[in-house]
């Protein structure tokens, strides 16, 4: 079972169905939510496999990152992959407690519904960045099929100053990509919020109007 999980040929056939199916899950099939649900399971189920598959980087990775031994090269990658781990992990997550608002009619649970939406384009974006910060890797594995072999070529040399400018850049990205988030986050939870206690709200301002206007109440009877 472990020489089938670490073989390239395994590798690429859950990345590309869990591709597949990430991209089926956009796709609305007459506001039926069955669909979505059944293809959100299949895409999870891919996503577990293919954290499984490669835990041994991110673990090695990981204890490299927070030792400050790993290399300048990895971090923008690693830093993408904690993303994708948590923005997706929380896309799974709203999106199985959205089920209480589609199945039971909850209506506070709506908000889970309107995160899971928001996850799942951010989520989006960071596979394809994370896709275009593996494309080399890709190329290989298909290049290899042929029965092509690629030559590594030399690494670049990079001055301190231009590994900064980058760390920075990456740092700065980061931040403003958790603050557009956070952002998100609470614009949709406080809709939502407002949404859920619009009855109360409309007979506020309804008893405010007439408290206001005493005559409104005379003339709406006559």
């Amino acid at each position: 079972m472990k020489s089938i999980l670490k073989s390239r040929r395994t590798k690429i056939i859950v990345d590309i169905c869990m591709i597949i199916f990430l991209i089926m899950s956009f796709v609305r099939w007459s506001g039926d939510p069955t669909f979505h649900f059944i293809v959100g399971i299949a895409c999870t189920l891919f996503f577990a496999i293919h954290t499984f598959i490669h835990r041994k980087w991110l673990k090695a990775t990981t204890k490299s990152y927070f030792a400050n031994k790993i290399k300048p090269a990895i971090v923008g990658k690693y830093r993408i992959n904690m993303l994708l781990l948590i923005v997706w992990g929380a896309c799974i997550a709203t999106g199985f407690l959205a089920v209480g608002y589609l199945v039971g009619g909850i209506e506070w649970m709506m908000v889970f519904g309107r995160i899971h939406g928001v996850t799942a384009r951010i989520g989006l974006v960071l596979t394809a960045i994370h896709i275009f910060q593996h494309r080399a890797q890709i190329m290989s594995y298909i290049n290899m099929k042929r029965g092509k072999q690629i030559e590594k070529p030399e690494p670049k040399k990079q001055t301190v100053i231009s590994r900064q400018v980058k760390i920075c850049l990456i740092h700065l990205v980061v931040h403003i990509a958790l603050h557009v988030i956070s952002i998100y986050l609470v614009i949709i939870y406080t809709a939502a919020h407002i949404w859920g206690h619009r009855k109360q709200i409309a007979l506020l301002f309804s008893s405010l109007f007439k408290k206001r206007n005493p005559t409104y109440s005379y003339c709406h009877l006559s």
